[in-house]
Order: C-alpha cells, then structure tokens, then sequence
C-alpha cells in the first residue's frame, strides 16, 4: 500500500513491493502510479509556483528535492 501522507510531504512507495513475489502487485501497482502521478503533478505546480515568483526557490527546494525522490522510487518500483 503507498502512504501518501507519511514522511511529511510525501510517503512511501516501497509498501506497494511484494518481497516475496519480487514484483509489485495488481493492486499495488495501480496504486504505486497514482502515487507517481499525485507526485508529479505536485512537482509540477511547485515549479510553476517557482516561476511565477510567489515563492522563492530557496524556500521551495526542500520541497522540490523531496518529490523528485519520490518520483524516482516510484520509478523504481514500478520497474521491478
């Protein structure tokens, strides 16, 4: 199961692997992509919030760096 409240921003998409099977389950794996497009989208409209300077890059980065990390476990784990 992906949690997207946990870990402050975002969560975590290693729940979604099923260690024994070694692939990400039916259900896991629709489950894993909405996770993968909320982060995107997210990752998305903090850039453009960026750009449009009504905040600071400083301040939004943290954030930026984070769903970027996001995104790529949930590459990860859809590639397995």
């Amino acid at each position: 199961m992906v949690n997207l409240a946990g870990d402050g921003v975002v969560g975590n998409v290693e729940a979604g692997y099923d260690t024994e099977a070694k692939k990400i389950m039916t259900a896991n794996r629709a489950r894993v992509i909405e996770a993968r497009n909320s982060y995107r989208k997210a990752l998305d409209l903090l850039r453009e919030t960026v750009e449009k300077p009504k905040v600071s890059p400083v301040s939004a980065e943290d954030q930026m760096n984070t769903l970027e990390r996001k995104l790529a476990e949930c590459d990860v784990v859809l590639r397995r």
